[in-house]
């Protein structure tokens, strides 16, 4: 039986999604997490690798 929550998801993602993909359902988990306050110094400047401007790069895409 599919529930209300599965339909509206369905109805959510149905536009998204690609012909070959299908939608199984969902599983609920919990997220626990901290949030903490820091501050640090850069006390050794290091050389970008070709992976972290990657990695930048993708993180400034919006």
């Amino acid at each position: 039986m599919i529930s209300s929550l599965d339909y509206r998801i369905y109805e959510a993602i149905q536009q998204d999604k690609k012909l070959t993909e299908i939608y199984l359902g969902y599983q609920e988990l919990d997220w626990y997490y901290t949030k903490a306050r820091y501050s640090a110094t850069c006390t050794e400047a290091i050389e970008f690798t070709l992976f972290d401007k990657t990695i930048c790069g993708l993180l400034q895409v919006d």
